[in-house]
């Protein structure tokens, strides 16, 4: 992250999957959606295939590794914890994506 936002060489860091995942944090609808999706315990490979191809971006497994770690990781939390979040969103349009996600029916939410 330092590497990108201040252009500085950083060793063994790829600032282009920095930047995919910054891309992905400025897009609301590619947001709601990995989010929704890392709620529901899918692994950042099938959001990857999700992604790409229902939606026609481009975005590399690599990015939204990246955008999981540092900006919405959530793959240590808790069902409880989970929750605890969803009550905290203000939005009411991804709190309703979130509780979908969260029931487990992937089927739907896709």
């Amino acid at each position: 992250m330092y590497g990108h936002l201040f252009d500085t060489y950083v060793p063994s860091i790829d600032i282009a999957s920095i930047e995919g995942a910054m891309s992905i944090l400025d897009d609301p609808l590619m947001k709601r959606l990995i989010t929704s999706l890392a709620i529901s315990n899918i692994t950042t490979e099938d959001i990857e295939l999700v992604v790409n191809g229902k939606y026609n971006v481009e975005y590399s497994h690599e990015n939204i590794k990246l955008f999981l770690k540092y900006f919405f990781d959530v793959s240590d939390f808790s069902f409880s914890d989970k929750k605890r979040l969803i009550e905290a969103v203000k939005d009411p349009d991804i709190k309703k994506f979130y509780k979908i996600a969260i029931k487990g029916d992937k089927d739907y939410l896709l």
